[in-house]
């Protein structure tokens, strides 16, 4: 299920950004357009992301794929100095295997069981861009914590719909990020 919403939020993702950059600007030029500070301080990002376990959880673990989003909210009006809030969500492994629904109909029904493993980053903290040119490098640190759960479900038919999912084990831990990259401006 929540694999499902993972294709759906980066599909409506990808809609919306194809609806904003066909807009048609002829009718009114973006110099006549008034802007809030709000609106003109912000932005947002979404980006495809690897875990890379290590130590003990990673000898237990492959690695997991998943997606994060980011939104920005810069302080000052050149955009050096931001506050990043970001959360995703990362599937690290799973399994399935065909089983009887239920042994009383004589093991006539069969279903999938799924189980699969996620973690879910979150984090606050500053960001530090350099604000000119085509190459734009930036840092940034974070405060937060990493959801942890385990979701078991049926799957029945050809597109595996689900028809009863639980959670089997969920954690919570503080944690700390630090990050970078190059932003390009398009």
């Amino acid at each position: 299920m929540i694999t499902a919403s993972i294709t759906r939020a980066v599909l409506l993702a990808v809609l919306a950004a194809s609806t904003l950059a066909a807009q048609d600007t002829t009718t009114h030029p973006a110099s006549e357009r008034p802007t809030s500070e709000l609106t003109r301080r912000s932005s947002v990002s979404l980006d495809l992301i690897q875990s890379r376990p290590q130590g003990a959880f990673g000898r237990n673990v492959g690695l997991g794929y998943g997606i994060d989003g980011a939104y920005l909210f810069r302080l000052d009006d050149a955009g050096i100095w931001s506050i990043r809030v970001g959360a995703g969500i990362v599937s690290y492994g799973d399994e399935s295997r065909r089983t009887a629904l239920s042994e009383s109909v004589g093991g006539r029904v069969d279903v999938k069981v799924r189980t699969t493993n996620y973690i879910v980053p979150m984090s606050v903290g500053p960001q530090l861009t350099w604000p000119r040119g085509l190459f734009r490098p930036y840092v940034n640190a974070g405060i937060g914590a990493q959801a942890f759960f385990t979701e078991s479900r049926l799957e029945v038919g050809q597109y595996g719909s689900a028809i009863a999912s639980t959670t089997n084990h969920s954690s919570f831990a503080a944690s700390w990020t630090a990050g970078g990259g190059i932003y390009m401006p398009v």
